[in-house]
């Protein structure tokens, strides 16, 4: 701890005990015991009040409740505060948007390559099937508004309003590669 900080500490506790000591000097050295009273508006309890010479500062007086509050108060809009106005809900819960406008957004800031995934190529006789985001596909249909336009041995070439894409299939790990021996 800092000398500054345990300067600040001894600061405080010499002041309370100072004030302490002050206390109990001025006060006659004993706590008093807190004491209190209710009373109505009558003036045979301010009477009472007043023969008990240590309770004659402390005053509590019960009043009735109001009578003459107008009802347009009271009554007024009886819309339930904690139901969301339609402004309200409309700030907090934005529509979402469209699914078109959603797949804008998204393909204005994924590549292609990084949307979609190619996990397979299948070969049934001469037709070759891709599966692509977990949908197989031939040649001629459509993913994402591009058209597939070849399937090869590891490559779906796509032809893509923006321009050509192809989707490739990641190889094994290792293969291929030098052992390293």
């Amino acid at each position: 701890m800092k000398r500054s900080r345990k300067k600040a500490y001894l600061a405080v506790i010499g002041i309370g005990l100072v004030a302490l000591v002050l206390d109990r000097v001025f006060s006659g050295g004993t706590p008093v015991a807190a004491s209190g009273a209710v009373t109505s508006s009558g003036s045979s309890a301010r009477a009472r009040l007043a023969a008990h010479s240590d309770t004659a500062q402390l005053r509590v007086e019960v009043l009735p409740f109001p009578t003459n509050i107008p009802t347009a108060i009271i009554a007024g809009d009886e819309r339930d505060p904690f139901d969301l106005t339609d402004e309200a809900r409309a700030a907090l819960f934005p529509p979402p948007p469209s699914e078109s406008e959603a797949q804008q957004a998204e393909s204005a800031v994924r590549p292609f390559d990084q949307r979609h995934v190619l996990s397979a190529i299948i070969r049934v006789g001469t037709t070759r099937i891709a599966i692509i985001d977990d949908l197989s596909v031939t040649t001629g249909q459509e993913v994402d508004g591009c058209l597939i336009s070849s399937i090869d041995e590891r490559t779906v070439k796509l032809t893509c309003p923006g321009g050509d894409q192809a989707l490739s299939l990641a190889g094994p790990m290792g293969v291929g590669e030098p052992s390293g021996r």
